[in-house]
């Protein structure tokens, strides 16, 4: 995953390119900030603060058990 930056405050609008060789069936975004989604493809907003860099965490779970995670940073800052 690549590193992405945003200004505070902002939306971001999550998608999950997950693949399996079984279907996918739960997905778990951790926004590094306190605040998660169990949507497939949730829109966030990250609100002021100082600037930051957030790990943004998926946990994808598939229908025989097995799960997988992935993390990105996420750069975050205010406007001057």
């Amino acid at each position: 995953m690549q590193q992405d930056v945003i200004c505070y405050p902002g939306d971001v609008q999550f998608t999950d390119i997950s693949t399996a060789d079984t279907t996918l069936i739960s997905w778990d975004w951790n926004f590094g900030e306190g605040s998660s989604s169990m949507d497939q493809n949730p829109q966030h907003t990250f609100n002021g603060g100082n600037p930051v860099s957030l790990p943004i965490e998926l946990i994808v779970f598939d229908a025989v058990g097995c799960s997988d995670t992935i993390t990105q940073n996420l750069g975050i800052y205010t406007p001057d």
